[in-house]
């Protein structure tokens, strides 16, 4: 027999669900439509941001692990892209069947001038809260990182500052997260 407390527990982590979806879909369709003005789908931007902040070639494999994209989508976006004149292509010199892919100057400077314009009008207006506040989102987003990478990692015991360590990471190049996870899979 399930008690009103436990109920009342599920239908409140229910709507915090949905709330998190709703703030997600709302956060995404904004950034989505500030996008547009640059000519830049979601997943070009994703794309190219990696590509910048990684700042040397990569292979369309790894650039597809890191954009969450199939080969064939990976294809189009880069020759997107590609036209834009923000990426380019060359071959491994190593083995000319690698295409490789990487960010040209243009490309820095427009996710640049993106992510300095986003700062400013974030979807979610951070800078808007109390530091109390602030602090208590810090807290629970906390948490919550932590749920996930134990969810999702090899490492059951990892800390705090691990977490976020890893998440700093990720953020300062994407690519590179994604080969030291594949490296740390077949190493360990």
């Amino acid at each position: 027999m399930t008690s009103e407390k436990e109920i009342t527990h599920h239908a409140r982590v229910r709507l915090l669900q949905q709330q998190i979806y709703t703030l997600m879909w709302m956060g995404m369709k904004q950034f989505v439509t500030h996008l547009q003005q640059y000519g830049l789908t979601q997943p070009q931007f994703v794309t190219l941001a990696a590509l910048v902040h990684h700042q040397k070639p990569v292979t369309m494999q790894q650039l597809a692990k890191v954009a969450l994209q199939d080969a064939p989508t990976m294809t189009g976006i880069v020759n997107r892209l590609v036209k834009m004149g923000v990426a380019q292509r060359t071959r491994s010199e190593t083995d000319r069947r690698v295409v490789l892919v990487q960010a040209t100057p243009a490309g820095a400077e427009l996710i640049d001038k993106i992510d300095r314009e986003m700062e400013d009008a974030s979807p979610i207006s951070f800078c808007r809260l109390p530091e109390e506040d602030l602090d208590k989102l810090e807290n629970i987003i906390d948490g919550l990182l932590l749920i996930l990478l134990k969810q999702h990692s090899p490492i059951q015991t990892i800390s705090l500052s691990q977490a976020k360590q890893w998440l700093q990471t990720f953020a300062a190049d994407p690519i590179q997260f994604v080969k030291n996870q594949e490296e740390d899979a077949i190493s360990g």
